[in-house]
């Protein structure tokens, strides 16, 4: 089945979730439903795709519970600043160290 047409069952045009399931994944205050939190949103807190122009919407962010979503202005591939730089090297030299420790064990 195609993702148009799934979408088109499951959210409006304007991107908000139709009413069954908006009941089903969020209380009526906007907050997610704590069962279905990891449907709604990532590891990282973002909302998921199929939900992120909803939930980035004035519409969604005026209701009393809704969860802050922080959407980037910037350019995705911006480059590092030298202090991300630094602590991305630091990061990446300490697994290269445990690599060879956890092969031996």
């Amino acid at each position: 089945m195609p993702a148009g047409l799934l979408e088109r069952w499951l959210l409006r045009s304007d991107g908000r979730p139709r009413k069954p399931l908006r009941k089903l994944l969020f209380h009526s205050n906007g907050k997610p439903r704590g069962m279905f939190r990891r449907f709604v949103l990532d590891d990282a807190g973002h909302p998921r795709l199929y939900l992120r122009r909803w939930m980035t919407s004035r519409a969604y962010r005026d209701l009393p519970r809704a969860v802050p979503v922080v959407v980037s202005r910037g350019p995705a591939n911006r480059p590092l600043s030298p202090r991300e730089q630094y602590f991305l090297g630091r990061l990446a030299a300490e697994r290269r160290r445990a690599a060879p420790d956890a092969a031996r064990s």
